[in-house]
């Protein structure tokens, strides 16, 4: 470059020279001549032969500095040397590290490129960036000030930065739900967090399992066809279980349920999804009630609650004390009635002996203490049919076989027998109306 400026200096002096004009004056010519004399003694060395050191100088001298840096978002290793001068004929390698690949091709082009299959020990994905709350892009401004893409102001209150996502592996914690076998245990975790420390949502997860229709009749209508709910398929079939280590989604949570019905009453049937709440309802005299206790186990207890059957009796008897007030057997001890609270006994109430126990008879006033005619009562003794000449047994239309109206319808040994076993029993008014006496003579009926 040098040489090629002294020879454009030299040509341009031999110029000025010859465009001098004819009446120039003496000093113009006189600083022609010397600028081309100062010129050609500049150039004066391109016309001397070069020596085989010269020559052997220049080419030294022409090689090129090789230095290495790093942007504020990379990094120089440490362990790399200086800057370095490679001169004409020594060779600079280029090398692909790891997780890299270099190709070489024609004409000194030189590629590189990552590799299909990389390792990274943590990797951060996207950068510091800021949106507002529609998610669109947002510019921080020097002054810390906010703007969107248009340029008009952004509150910076309405601004959330997006941290990069870091992704990095580390130690799984054991989980029974893997399996009970050693080998069904993981041993890595991905970790996946904002690079602030902030846990990371992750969308566009699709789901691996199938969805099976249930017949349910909510309002005492089968459900066909579409109209029928799903749930998720958590087996699979024999060919094609379904993977239990794959992500579920927020769908698949929406499909888990189980199925509730009454099949057995109304025929009501329906799926119970997540969130979908289910009552308890007691009627008549049954009640329902509810708790979480400290283990955090919910309780659902239907009661039928006896203090309520014995005050809306619905048979005539009913136990009561002596003076006719209403009990309640709990376990089996008894209480007044007014003592049980949801089928429980109140605090300090006296148990009735069971001594002081009978049973009462409820009339239609539901009270225990004015009697009520019994009608329909069995007979427990045979009867005689003066009418008819005929004796039966108790409750019985055949007449006895050799018993008549002037024979006792049963010997003295039965009726002992009867009194053993049934004396504490109620007699009817075709008991009493039967009831008389042998009238023997000579020890003949």
């Amino acid at each position: 470059e040098n040489a090629k400026k002294l020879a454009d200096d030299l040509k341009k002096a031999e110029q000025a020279v010859k465009d001098l004009p004819a009446d120039a004056t003496p000093e113009a010519k006189k600083a022609a001549q010397d600028a081309l004399k100062a010129a050609q003694d500049a150039a004066a060395p391109l016309n001397k032969v070069a020596t085989a050191q010269n020559v052997a100088d220049m080419i030294n001298a022409s090689g090129f500095t090789l230095k290495t840096s790093a942007t504020a978002d990379g990094k120089k290793d440490a362990a790399s040397t200086g800057d370095e001068v490679i001169n004409p004929g020594k060779a600079v390698e280029m090398i692909a590290g790891k997780n890299l690949t270099v190709k070489q091709e024609a004409n000194g082009k030189v590629t590189y490129a990552t590799k299909d299959d990389v390792s990274f020990n943590t990797v951060n994905v996207g950068d510091n960036t800021y949106v507002d709350e529609n998610g669109k892009p947002v510019t921080k401004n020097a002054d810390g000030t906010y703007t969107d893409s248009k340029g008009q102001p952004i509150e910076e209150g309405k601004v959330t930065k997006l941290a990069p996502v870091a992704m990095k592996a580390e130690k799984a914690k054991p989980a029974t739900n893997n399996g009970n076998k050693a080998e069904d245990q993981p041993t890595t975790a991905l970790n996946v967090s904002s690079s602030d420390g902030k846990p990371t949502q992750i969308t566009g997860v699709g789901s691996t399992l199938n969805v099976k229709p249930v017949d349910t009749n909510p309002n005492g209508t089968p459900t066909t066809g579409d109209a029928r709910p799903n749930l998720v398929d958590l087996v699979g079939t024999k060919d094609a279980p379904v993977n239990k280590n794959a992500a579920a989604t927020v769908g698949d949570l929406q499909n888990m349920g189980w199925v509730v019905s009454t099949k057995d009453g109304n025929g009501y049937t329906d799926v119970v999804k997540n969130a979908n709440q289910v009552d308890f309802k007691g009627t008549g005299l049954a009640t329902v009630t509810g708790e979480t206790d400290k283990d955090g186990i919910r309780t659902i207890t239907v009661n039928v609650d006896a203090q309520k059957t014995v005050e809306a009796a619905q048979t005539p008897v009913v136990y009561t004390n002596k003076a006719g007030d209403k009990l309640v057997k709990v376990g089996d001890k008894f209480y007044k009635a007014g003592d049980v609270v949801n089928g429980k006994p109140k605090d300090g109430a006296p148990e009735v002996p069971k001594g002081d126990v009978i049973a009462s008879m409820n009339n239609g006033d539901n009270n225990t203490n004015k009697p009520m005619q019994l009608a329909n009562i069995g007979s427990n003794l045979p009867t005689v049919n003066d009418t008819n000449k005929q004796a039966f047994d108790p409750n019985s239309t055949t007449p006895k076989a050799g018993k008549d109206n002037k024979s006792a319808p049963i010997t003295a040994k039965e009726a002992a027998d009867i009194v053993n076993n049934a004396g504490n029993n109620a007699a009817t008014v075709s008991d009493v109306l039967n009831a008389g006496w042998n009238l023997q003579n000579n020890g003949e009926a």
